[in-house]
């Protein structure tokens, strides 16, 4: 994960919600579709995972994924933060490290 200063995070970053398809998986490309409006729409960087991106309800292989899918849409002069909610202390680290792994540059 690259270190990022203060005055590097500055901005709109838009916490994205997390569409499903009606089997309940999440849905790839309205997730990728919404993350490339809001990009045009000049948002500085986007937020999966968040509160607002239901986490509770996604199991942390589909959180990882969504992260590694976005982060292949998110130019790399804008940021990609990842929550890292988790009913624990042990699953937030491990998530924080997957998400690193991904390509997030920021964990909430």
């Amino acid at each position: 994960m690259p270190s990022l200063l203060p005055n590097q995070i500055h901005g709109p970053i838009a916490a994205l919600l997390t569409p499903r398809t009606s089997s309940g998986l999440i849905d790839r490309d309205a997730l990728e579709a919404n993350a490339r409006f809001v990009l045009s729409c000049g948002a500085r960087g986007l937020c999966l995972s968040g509160a607002t991106g239901e986490y509770s309800m996604a199991t942390e292989q589909e959180r990882v994924e969504a992260v590694e899918w976005i982060r292949a849409i998110v130019p790399q002069d804008r940021l990609l933060l990842a929550g890292v909610g988790a009913p624990d202390t042990q699953s937030a680290i491990r998530l924080a490290g997957r998400f690193q792994a991904a390509g997030a540059d920021l964990l909430l």
